[in-house]
C-alpha cells in the first residue's frame, strides 16, 4: 500500500512543477525573442570592400560612403595582404590617444577610411591600393564613453556648419574664405 500511495504523489509532483530543463529551455526561448525585437542587437554582417587609395597622409581609403555602425562602435579591420587591426573605434574624425588607429568617415570625401591619428596607417601597416578588406563589428559601443569624452558629436557638427558656412576651420578650399580675396 505504501508503493501505491507513493506513485501518486511523485506523479503529482511532476504534473504541477516545472522541471530546470524546461524553465531553462522557456527562458532562453524568452530572450532570443527580446533580443531579436531589439534594434541595437541587430547583427551587423562583415562588409567587404576594396582599398581604393591612399591619401597625402597614409589614410586607406575604401569604396564606402557609409556603415550601418553607430559611432563608438569597434570594428575588426583584415586585409588581404595580412594586416589586421583588433578594436578599432569608429568615431566621426581623427580622435584618439596619438598613434592609434580609428575607422572614421572623411568629412572633406565622405569616405570610409581608416587613419593613424599623427601617423601614417599605410605605411604602418603595409597596405596598398586595390587590396580587399574585411570589417566586421567587435563590439557595440565598445567606445561609447570616449566618444562621449572627446565631446566629438558636438565638435563635428559644429565643422561640417562652419564648412557650410565658408568660414575657418571647414572643408571649403582657402581661396573660398574672405580674408585671402583680393580687396
Amino acid at each position: 500500500m505504501n508503493r501505491v500511495i507513493e506513485m501518486k504523489t511523485n506523479r503529482n509532483i511532476q504534473s504541477h512543477c516545472v522541471c530546470p530543463g524546461r524553465l531553462t529551455v522557456l527562458l532562453a526561448l524568452v530572450l532570443c525573442l527580446l533580443c531579436a525585437a531589439c534594434p541595437a542587437a541587430a547583427a551587423f554582417e562583415p562588409v567587404h570592400t576594396t582599398v581604393t587609395e591612399i591619401d597625402q597622409f597614409g589614410d586607406i581609403l575604401f569604396d564606402l560612403e557609409k556603415l550601418d555602425l553607430a559611432f563608438g562602435d569597434s570594428v575588426d579591420i583584415s586585409f588581404s595582404g595580412g594586416a589586421e587591426l583588433k578594436a578599432v573605434p569608429y568615431y566621426p574624425g581623427f580622435f584618439g590617444p596619438m598613434g592609434s588607429d580609428i575607422l572614421t568617415v572623411l568629412v572633406y570625401s565622405d569616405t570610409v577610411a581608416v587613419a593613424r591619428v599623427m601617423g601614417n596607417s599605410a605605411l604602418a601597416l603595409g597596405v596598398r591600393p586595390g587590396e580587399t578588406a574585411t570589417i566586421t563589428l567587435e563590439q557595440k559601443g565598445r567606445y561609447l564613453e570616449e566618444y562621449k569624452a572627446y565631446d566629438i558629436a558636438d565638435a563635428t557638427a559644429d565643422r561640417l556648419t562652419r564648412a557650410d558656412a565658408g568660414e575657418a576651420g571647414g572643408s571649403l578650399p582657402a581661396s573660398d574664405f574672405e580674408e585671402n580675396k583680393a580687396a
